[in-house]
């Protein structure tokens, strides 16, 4: 190696020790001046407390801060982090110069963040981040940087529900506020959550939301809906009024204690009600399909159902066998068993006690637990008969046992024609 050589990188060595030996000098009043910054910043934008632990630098410009708290005024946990790390340029740390501004990243690990919402719909966070007697910030102050959150946990609690989204990851940009770029994941064991998108929160915005194998009841209790859902939808509105339209399936489930399948269908949100288009299912051993509005506040519902190839024996108490198809109107709220319906039904060839018919068909009214049929014609060996209400079993077993009554062929006479008028019958099997 030449001499000149040696001296350069001699001079190389020496340099990075004096910046080292510089850089350690002013560590400890730069650590100080930096976490002073944080702390005038957060008493200038927030109405409660910040906390900060113990405060490093790195010579890249990095500084990570360690056990960051935020609290109310009442001394309740909005949110924490193990360790935050804003990313300053080299040049505004040897200068002192920490503006909000001039931060391009700050990264969170470990954050917990605790929203909730009261009945007036005012979000914890209002009274936080607004301070009534903070001076207004100059738009050159306005943080334009990206924060990047890891392993965080997000809990939302409102008057008749609570949420909890673990294990999120993901970015929210500044750049453009008040529009804020987010590109955010949740995932919980195989469940994955994920929105992306921008979203201005005065103003509304376009983002794209996607559920995968996601169980509603983790988001409150009162749902009574299980089963992995699976949706995308694109969130639009505004935060006060948020609108969406989109899909969903749900592999296998249970709607209180009816279990379906192979749930399909569209759904749009809007003015706090969520309606629903084209949803289809396997259940009964048929299938369904169900159409209107859904309240996910209150689970009131106005719904027309219609089954197709339905199981008979499923919908009733008695020894009913065939296949039923039918239609109603379904109006309630909560579980199915306390709907009301109003509807018609009609059945192919099927057996009562097993007696056989050709046809049945009819209306029914349920009021929860109670239903009521009326205006039933069953067609037997050809003859079409009138019943009108029909309330249990055993009257209608009448019809099918007794071959006695005036006119019905008997075995010792068999040619008898079948009567065309028959006695009104005051009840039939109770079908759903």
């Amino acid at each position: 190696m030449n001499h000149k050589m040696k001296y350069f990188l001699l001079g190389v060595a020496l340099m990075s020790l004096a910046v080292a030996a510089v850089w350690n000098l002013s560590g400890a009043s730069m650590t100080g001046a930096v976490k002073q910054f944080i702390l005038q910043t957060a008493a200038n934008s927030i109405n409660g407390t910040l906390s900060v632990g113990d405060v490093a630098f790195s010579m890249s410009g990095n500084m990570l801060a360690k056990q960051v708290e935020l609290k109310d005024k009442a001394g309740t946990l909005v949110a924490s982090a193990q360790t935050l790390s804003i990313d300053f340029d080299l040049a505004d740390l040897l200068t002192r110069r920490f503006d909000v501004d001039r931060v391009r990243k700050i990264s969170l690990d470990g954050l917990i963040l605790n929203l909730s919402r009261d009945k007036e719909a005012h979000w914890n966070t209002e009274g936080v981040l607004r301070k009534t007697a903070a001076p207004a910030v100059a738009a050159a102050a306005i943080f334009r940087g990206q924060v990047i959150a890891a392993n965080a946990s997000i809990k939302v609690a409102t008057s008749d529900s609570n949420y909890a989204f673990k294990n999120v990851d993901g970015m929210i940009d500044f750049a453009k506020y008040p529009d804020l770029v987010m590109d955010l994941k949740a995932k919980e064991g195989s469940a994955l959550i994920a929105a992306k998108g921008t979203w201005n929160f005065s103003g509304g915005g376009n983002v794209t939301v996607t559920l995968d194998g996601v169980e509603l009841t983790s988001f409150g209790p009162t749902i009574p809906l299980t089963g992995p859902v699976s949706t995308t939808f694109v969130l639009t509105g505004t935060t006060d009024k948020p609108s969406a339209t989109g899909s969903f399936k749900v592999p296998s489930g249970a709607l209180g204690t009816l279990s379906f399948s192979n749930a399909v269908g569209d759904f749009s949100f809007a003015n706090e009600s969520l309606t629903l288009a084209n949803a289809k299912f396997n259940a009964l051993g048929g299938a369904i399909s169900t159409n209107g509005p859904v309240s996910p506040y209150t689970l009131r519902y106005v719904q027309k159902v219609t089954g197709q190839n339905i199981d008979s024996a499923q919908l009733s108490d008695k020894d009913i066998q065939g296949r039923l198809n039918f239609t109603a109107d379904v109006r309630g709220q909560g579980p199915w068993e306390g709907a009301n319906a109003d509807g018609t039904f009609n059945m192919g060839a099927g057996t009562i006690s097993g007696i056989s018919f050709d046809a049945l068909t009819g209306n029914f009214s349920k009021r929860g637990s109670q239903t009521r049929y009326y205006n039933l014609r069953a067609t037997i060996a050809g003859q079409t008969i009138n019943i009108g209400d029909a309330d249990t079993l055993d009257a209608l077993k009448i019809i099918f046992k007794v071959p006695m009554l005036p006119g019905f062929p008997t075995p010792t006479n068999p040619k008898d024609p079948i009567a065309p008028i028959l006695p009104k019958l005051p009840s039939l099997p109770r079908l759903f």
